[in-house]
């Protein structure tokens, strides 16, 4: 099944199985994977379990230690354009400095 058809939570879920999987499939232990991390092994087995969400910077953490950080690259690469910076614009000048004549009048003095 595509993440794309998940909800939410299976998204989550399906995150779960795929660490504990890669995890087993490297013959990590819990243990080791948690040391790896800099995470506590509660936070890690409560995690594969299902039964708590590690905060973001715990899951890049875990990512890290399974060698996987790379895939968040394909997932949100840089972007190519900064779209917060301004569009180029062309060179402006100031204005030239002319100023009108000393003895200025309104006009209706004649």
């Amino acid at each position: 099944m595509s993440m794309r058809e998940l909800s939410d939570a299976g998204v989550v879920d399906e995150l779960r199985a795929r660490v504990r999987r890669e995890r087993l499939q490297r013959n990590v232990t819990q243990a080791d994977l948690a040391d790896r991390a800099g995470i506590g092994l509660h936070t890690l087995r409560r995690f594969e379990a299902g039964q708590g969400e590690p905060s973001l910077s715990s899951f890049v953490a875990i990512l890290r230690a399974l060698d996987g950080i790379t895939a968040l690259e394909a997932v949100l690469p840089e972007p190519s354009v900064d779209p917060l910076a301004s569009p180029a614009q062309p060179d402006r000048q100031r204005s030239s400095a002319t100023r009108s004549p000393a003895t200025w009048t309104w006009g209706d003095e004649r």
